[in-house]
């Protein structure tokens, strides 16, 4: 081979490296979830009972928030207050179910960041 052959033949690969490594700093690299981290709980409200089930990520919150709602009385809980009562523990509201059959109730379902 002649030089100016070689000297072409180097300067083309060089480039197609220099290329790959331009593409493989560029890439995205996988990273860690940094966004916020939610935990839930459902209160499940009997519409013809005005009872009031809590399900709640720690014994405690349940606990709480169930004795909330028990101070109040069955008949004095109404959609309001029962999202007053448990926002102000923080909670927001995410969705309301309405089930109907046998029993007719509404699943309120609510979240908050996890604090850590």
């Amino acid at each position: 081979m002649t030089k100016s052959i070689r000297l072409v033949l180097f300067l083309f690969i060089l480039s197609v490296v220099t290329l790959i490594s331009a593409i493989a700093i560029a890439a995205p690299r996988a990273q860690e979830y940094t966004g916020t981290r939610w935990e839930y709980l459902t209160v499940s409200f009997f519409l013809d009972s005005k009872e009031t089930i809590v399900s709640a990520p720690t014994e405690d919150e349940d606990a709480t928030v169930q004795t909330a709602l028990d101070d109040l009385g069955p008949m004095n809980i109404s959609s309001a207050i029962l999202m007053n009562t448990v926002g102000a523990r923080g909670w927001e509201l995410v969705q309301i179910e309405r089930l109907e059959g046998e029993t007719r109730f509404n699943n309120y379902t609510f979240k908050r960041p996890i604090i850590e």
